[in-house]
C-alpha cells in the first residue's frame, strides 16, 4: 500500500448532490443552507447536522480548492494541524491537498461553500489577482469580511448558482469562471489589505519558512519524522532552524511534525479502510507496536479504540 494513496481523499464528483447544491460537471460544486431549496415541494433549508454530508466526521483530504462562508453560527476545525474558528461574516479559503477535522459546528450556522477545481478554471489565468492569491495562500486562509464584502461574496455566489441551475445556459464553465475571477480578485484584494494593516509585520517573521516546513511535512511525514531531514531540506543547522521555526509559530518543530503524523494516521483509521497494522505500515513504524504506543501516547487512547468512536 502506498502512503500517497492512503487518506481518505474526496473529490469534486463524490460531493452530495440534493436541491440545495448545484454543480457543473466534476469541476465546480457549490452548497448552501441559507437560500431557498430549488424544488418546489422542498420545505426547509438544510441544518448544522445535513451540513455534515460534505464535511464527514474523520479527518479528509478534499482534492479541490474550496471557499466556505458563514453568515451565522460558528464552525471549528482543524486545518493542516492549526485550529481555526470562523463566524459570521468570516470566509475559510483552502486549496486542494490540506486534511480537514471538523470539530465543532453549530445548530444555528448559515454557510455556503465554492468548491472547484483550480486547475480547470485557473491553469492558463495571467490576471495579477490570481497570481497573487496562489503566491500568498500557502496554507489556509481565514477572512474577516465586512457587511459590504460579504455582501459581494454572498451575491457571486448566488449569481454563479443561478448560471449553474439554468438548463438553458449553455456556456456554463465560461459564466461561472468569470464569476470565480471576481471571487478572486475580491479574496486578493482583502488579503492585500489585511498584509498592509500596521500589525501585519509581526505575523510575517519567519512564514515563508514555517508554510514552507507545513508542506514539507505533508508531503514526506510518513517517511521522515526527525527535524534534522527538515533542517536539511531548508540548507540550515537543526538547531537554528528548530529555534525559527519555535518563533514563527510559537510549537517546537517536532510537535509539529508529530501532530501531522498523528492526523495522517487518524485520517486512515476513521474511514474503516485499513487495518491499525496496514496504517503503521504506511506510515513506516517499525512494527503496530510501536505505532500504537507513539499513538496512545498523543490521542489518549489506542489506535483500535480510536476506529470505533462514534460508529
Amino acid at each position: 500500500m502506498s502512503p500517497a494513496n492512503a487518506i481518505a481523499q474526496i473529490g469534486l464528483g463524490m460531493l452530495p448532490h440534493s436541491d440545495h447544491s448545484a454543480s457543473l460537471d466534476a469541476v465546480l460544486y457549490l452548497d448552501d443552507n441559507f437560500l431557498p431549496p430549488q424544488m418546489p415541494d422542498a420545505s426547509l433549508v438544510k441544518g448544522a447536522d445535513d451540513l455534515l454530508d460534505i464535511s464527514p466526521r474523520f479527518p479528509y483530504k478534499p482534492m479541490f480548492t474550496f471557499v466556505l462562508f458563514l453568515l451565522e453560527g460558528s464552525l471549528h476545525a482543524r486545518i493542516n494541524l492549526n485550529e481555526y474558528v470562523a463566524g459570521p461574516g468570516d470566509a475559510i479559503l483552502c486549496r486542494s491537498g490540506i486534511i480537514v477535522d471538523v470539530l465543532k459546528i453549530t445548530p444555528n450556522i448559515k454557510t455556503g461553500v465554492f468548491a472547484f477545481d483550480q486547475d480547470v478554471f485557473f491553469s492558463d489565468a495571467t490576471e495579477t489577482s490570481v497570481l497573487s492569491l496562489r503566491r500568498a495562500v500557502l496554507k489556509p486562509e481565514v477572512f474577516h469580511l465586512d457587511e459590504q464584502q460579504m455582501g459581494m461574496l454572498q451575491g457571486i455566489y448566488q449569481m454563479t448558482r443561478g448560471v449553474l441551475k439554468n438548463d438553458n445556459f449553455i456556456y456554463k464553465q465560461d459564466a461561472a469562471g468569470g464569476l470565480l475571477r471576481l471571487m478572486v480578485a475580491g479574496l486578493a484584494q482583502w488579503m492585500e489589505n489585511r498584509k498592509n494593516a500596521p500589525e501585519a509585520a509581526s505575523r510575517k517573521r519567519n512564514e515563508g519558512l514555517f508554510v514552507s516546513f507545513l508542506q514539507d511535512i505533508q508531503a514526506h511525514c510518513a517517511n521522515e519524522r526527525r527535524i534534522s531531514f527538515y533542517a536539511e531540506r531548508a540548507c540550515m543547522s537543526p538547531k537554528y532552524f528548530a529555534k525559527l521555526i519555535y518563533d514563527a509559530s510559537g510549537r517546537h518543530a517536532g510537535d509539529w511534525i508529530r501532530d501531522h503524523v498523528i492526523l495522517e494516521a487518524k485520517a486512515m483509521l476513521r474511514t474503516g479502510n485499513y487495518t491499525v497494522q496496514e496504517v503503521s505500515d504506511a506510515l513506516h513504524f517499525p512494527n503496530s507496536s510501536f505505532f500504537g504506543k507513539y499513538f496512545k501516547g498523543v490521542v489518549g487512547i489506542s489506535p483500535r479504540q480510536y476506529m470505533n468512536i462514534e460508529k
